[in-house]
């Protein structure tokens, strides 16, 4: 039933879409491959990734009536490695909406792309297409540091993440969209998709934002909802040895954007509200053996995002983001995890930045060079070993023959280098791997 859903939603907003007086239809492909990679292992060998097949089918329509405007939208997506195409692996999105007046809209669906998002160039805009087409990847949503702890606790999957500077958007559920002024826009998502939930989980969940445009300067203010889950870690039998519940408050973002004289700037605020842990320590049959609490103040997570032409041929793109502030209070099973003793525990500032200077050699042949780095000042790794430090970067030159949202043809290498823990038969020892590969993509839609 879960699979006739999503393909009897495509059906009735494709016919309404067929009947409609303004509509439109688009889709293509991404191939790619990587024609060699490898890495600094000993007796490592150079490889070939086998490539991936990306399907994407889109359409929309419009129509006006006495009583306002309606439409659709749909997007079909397919990923599968080359040369397979898989129908199991068939997404779709869509949505309607409703627009009685200037005033007010509604919209109720899904969009992968999110709405209302304020990230400029700062996530997936910094490379685009160049990342769809997966040749230069860079740390495409933020720096994670390479092999460590997961799972719960202060040091549980850090990164430096641009989600958590910039509002991502709201991506499924019921929209309501007022338009006071011009210049004015209140926008209110409700998480009703897809289902199954409480009252208490959409009033959580719910995204509200306030958003000015003026000429050269867009300001914005979201709260992003929490939730609340409860999610079991297992040991290596198998065996769940630790019950967590997670109570999760959201999220406060602030948005700045300037554009005029040939520079577009961004800077992000992010601060997610303290949110706390309980956690069981599980024993046979999943009884408790103990209760543990715990509360965690997430970092303030600053991020900075500028766009600018310094020539006709020649584009800047630069972004960054810092973590600092988190903190971390309550005590860990010291035989499940680190031992913490119950005293607060500072969480480590953490900073990433990239650069990204391009430059048109001629008509439909641009080259770029993509550089960034990631910094963590503590981590702790899988195996619970601590480091002081860790230093990641990534060195991406590629070039694009077509242009930026046309049909285009990429080729280019990247390194990556990441700082990580090995273990051995005297203990772990920290050391530096390189991961080469060189990638080129045909991307064609219409």
């Amino acid at each position: 039933m879960k699979k006739i859903v999503p393909v009897l939603t495509a059906l009735v907003l494709t016919a309404g879409m067929v009947f409609a007086q303004e509509a439109s239809f688009s889709g293509g492909a991404i191939v790619g491959s990587d024609v060699l990679s490898g890495d600094n292992k000993k007796h490592s060998e150079l490889i070939t990734s086998g490539g991936e097949f990306t399907l994407r089918l889109q359409a929309s329509g419009s129509t006006e009536t006495p009583v306002g405007s309606f439409g659709a939208w749909l997007r079909l997506n397919n990923t599968a490695g080359w040369p397979d195409f898989d129908p199991n692996g068939i997404k779709i999105y869509g949505y309607s909406w409703w627009q009685p007046s200037s005033l007010f809209k509604l919209t109720i669906g899904s969009n992968p792309a999110g709405w209302w998002g304020m990230s400029g160039i700062t996530r997936w805009g910094f490379y685009a297409m160049a990342d769809d087409a997966r040749i230069a990847s860079g740390y495409t949503w933020g720096w994670t540091p390479s092999g460590i702890a997961s799972g719960y606790g202060p040091y549980a999957s850090l990164s430096a993440n641009f989600n958590q500077a910039f509002y991502p958007g709201f991506d499924k559920g019921l929209l309501l969209e007022f338009a006071p002024m011009d210049i004015i826009a209140v926008n209110i998502g409700l998480p009703v998709i897809p289902g199954g939930e409480t009252v208490n989980d959409v009033l959580l969940g719910v995204n509200a934002q306030v958003a000015v445009s003026l000429d050269i300067l867009d300001i914005g203010l979201t709260y992003q909802g929490g939730d609340k889950k409860v999610e079991k870690y297992f040991d290596d039998d198998g065996d769940p040895f630790i019950e967590a519940s997670l109570t999760d408050p959201g999220s406060l973002f602030g948005f700045f954007r300037y554009n005029s004289g040939g520079i577009d700037a961004h800077l992000g605020i992010g601060f997610h509200l303290p949110y706390s842990y309980e956690l069981k320590v599980l024993k046979e049959n999943d009884a408790v053996e103990k209760n543990i609490n715990a509360t965690q103040s997430k970092p303030i997570a600053v991020g900075l995002g500028l766009n600018f032409d310094i020539s006709p041929e020649m584009n800047v793109r630069f972004r960054t983001m810092a973590k600092f502030g988190g903190e971390y209070k309550g005590e860990l099973d010291e035989d499940n995890l680190l031992e913490y003793k119950g005293k607060p525990i500072d969480l480590p500032f953490q900073f990433t930045a990239e650069v990204l200077p391009s430059y048109e050699l001629t008509t439909g042949i641009t080259a770029f060079l993509g550089i960034g780095a990631g910094y963590s000042s503590e981590v702790v790794y899988a195996d619970a070993k601590r480091a002081n430090s860790m230093f990641d970067f990534y060195l991406s030159p590629y070039i694009r023959v077509g242009s930026t949202w046309g049909p285009s043809f990429y080729a280019g290498v990247e390194i990556k280098s990441t700082d990580q823990m090995k273990a051995g038969e005297t203990g772990s020892k920290r050391e530096r791997l390189l991961n080469w590969r060189v990638p080129i993509s045909v991307y064609y839609f219409f």
